[in-house]
């Protein structure tokens, strides 16, 4: 029986030594045969790292302050506050499959305030895109706040993972006490678990960050041709920063598996080397 625990736990060390240095092999021949795919990777990453964007000059900036104090907000935040009001109001008079005079007038007069709500929200962000169009989706504020968004959509992604992660190690724990697991095996499976869900969770982020730049470029009234280039360089950036990341976390979570796979190697040698039958009888 203990000869058989220790084949065991040799088997899952060699399982996860060459888990651990299977991904460089990939890496690199995936880089050797595919140059084109590492340029345009290369290129994101020079984008995401290097490129801030123009720096816009005095006149411009002052020009856009200008305009977006023409902006007002407390004529959306009241009307906003108005439509919250509006529907407490019709919420309450409803029933559960039915609305009576009184319910359908509030229900009106829902419908007249989000109208009118809506209306002002357009006039409100034309006049924003209006200002921000000045400046130029290449400048500096245009790439801040597409980095701003992407962090959002990052942060996102990472979110979704670590939370997927605590409940897959809780419900990993759990399979693995019921059929007696060791513990190598446990970590192997929670460490492949982590691994598959940042994967996905940056994938997530990756695609609804691209979803949305449609939005950035229409807020600053790009024409076609720079609308493009910019997403198509926005696009590169995000997908070669999420790819870095997973890169780095890959190595990172190889390294420290090969070298406690080393440790634990050698602890077994030491067990199954001479002295070790005495040893079992010692503790028998």
């Amino acid at each position: 029986m203990a000869s058989s625990g220790r084949d065991r736990q040799l088997q899952t060390a060699r399982d996860f030594d060459r888990a651990s240095t299977v991904l460089i092999t990939v890496g690199v021949d995936t880089v050797k045969r595919n140059p084109i795919k590492t340029s345009l990777y290369l290129i994101g990453l020079i984008v995401c790292l290097f490129f801030n964007g123009y720096s816009v000059t005095t006149a411009q900036r002052e020009v856009f302050y200008q305009d977006i104090t023409t902006i007002d907000n407390q004529r959306l935040d009241d009307l906003h506050l108005q439509v919250q009001q509006a529907n407490s109001y019709y919420y309450q008079a409803k029933g559960w499959f039915s609305c009576d005079p009184k319910c359908q007038q509030y229900y009106q007069e829902l419908q007249e305030v989000k109208t009118l709500y809506q209306q002002a929200k357009q006039e409100e962000d034309q006049k924003l895109y209006a200002a921000k169009s000045k400046l130029g989706i290449f400048s500096e504020y245009g790439i801040a706040e597409t980095r701003e968004y992407f962090w959002e959509k990052f942060a996102q992604g990472k979110g979704f993972a670590t939370r997927q992660t605590k409940w897959d190690a809780l419900f990993i724990g759990i399979s693995a006490m019921g059929r007696d697991e060791h513990f190598m095996n446990y970590i192997m499976r929670l460490a492949l678990s982590m691994l598959f869900n940042f994967t996905l969770g940056m994938f997530g982020a990756v695609v609804a960050f691209i979803f949305g730049l449609s939005y950035i470029l229409q807020s600053f009234q790009v024409g076609f041709f720079t609308g493009t280039t910019f997403f198509i360089l926005a696009s590169l950036a995000a997908i070669s920063f999420a790819l870095s990341w997973l890169i780095g976390l890959y190595m990172v979570t190889a390294g420290a598996a090969y070298v406690g796979l080393k440790l634990v190697a050698s602890n077994m040698r030491l067990e199954n080397g001479p002295g070790s039958q005495s040893r079992e009888r010692l503790y028998q």
